[in-house]
């Protein structure tokens, strides 16, 4: 494989070692990353990337079994050394919050009547789903 940098304008080259068909990946952090077989003629090739899906951190936060709409979704960092990232939950319960860089954080979810549930998570996880019922989590997990 052949690893390349962007430019600061995005702008990228790539030098291949002849006609063909070749398969083009491409990742950046916070972003699904893409694929897809270029053919390449040999000569110039511009090709855009378009990455298309933010990966996120999401779930869904219950009471009860049932949606709480409005909770407030906090995650910070343990250590203070990042901004925190906080988002409403939707009519649904669900929330979306961006993946943050790699590390240890604190979810906290509180919802508007005053229940709360936080646990540490580290990211990225396998799964970055958390849902939280908060009827069931009652005392902070750490």
């Amino acid at each position: 494989g052949i690893g390349i940098n962007p430019d600061e304008h995005g702008g990228y080259a790539v030098v291949l070692p002849g006609p063909g068909e070749y398969v083009f990946i491409a990742s950046h952090r916070r972003w699904q990353p893409v694929s897809e077989i270029l053919s390449f003629p040999g000569t110039a090739l511009p090709h855009d990337i378009h990455f298309r899906r933010r990966l996120v951190l999401a779930g869904r936060v219950t009471h009860h079994r049932r949606a709480v709409p409005g909770a407030l979704v906090l995650l910070v960092s343990p250590s203070g050394e990042s901004e925190p990232v906080s988002v409403r939950s939707a009519r649904d319960g669900s929330y979306e919050l961006p993946l943050p860089s790699p590390g240890r954080y604190v979810l906290t979810v509180a919802e508007p009547e005053g229940a709360t549930h936080t646990r540490r998570v580290q990211l990225p996880a396998p799964e970055t789903r958390l849902d939280v019922d908060l009827e069931m989590n009652r005392r902070p997990q750490y």
